[in-house]
């Protein structure tokens, strides 16, 4: 007879694996902002993952005029995303049509980065 807590676990264990347990990977996104005049408000990637608040993903200078930011994805994850010069919808750049998908840059995040 099987104990009530192994039937549990085992329970627990397929819906698990059967559920496709999601892996986070950090997806650094870089910029060269040489050819611009970044505004005091900075430099901002808005995307299908936080929601495409322009000025809510705050980029940092990492090295001359290269603006970085790390975020946590899912791999597998389909994700659109534009950078903004500046926080507002306006100053976000036009994205070329050979990089372009819906006019926005895309990835697939891979399984690691």
């Amino acid at each position: 007879m099987y104990s009530k807590n192994l039937l549990i676990s085992l329970f627990i264990s397929v819906l698990l694996l059967s559920s496709g347990i999601s892996r986070a990977v950090e997806v650094t996104f870089r910029v060269d902002m040489s050819e611009q005049t970044v505004p005091p408000e900075g430099v901002h990637i808005a995307g299908s993952f936080q929601g495409w608040d322009p000025g809510a993903t705050e980029m940092t200078l990492t090295q001359d005029n290269i603006y970085a930011v790390t975020i946590d994805l899912t791999a597998g994850e389909y994700i659109e995303y534009k950078f903004v010069n500046g926080d507002e919808w306006g100053e976000d750049e036009s994205v070329p049509a050979g990089c372009a998908q819906n006019n926005n840059r895309y990835l697939t995040v891979p399984d690691q980065a």
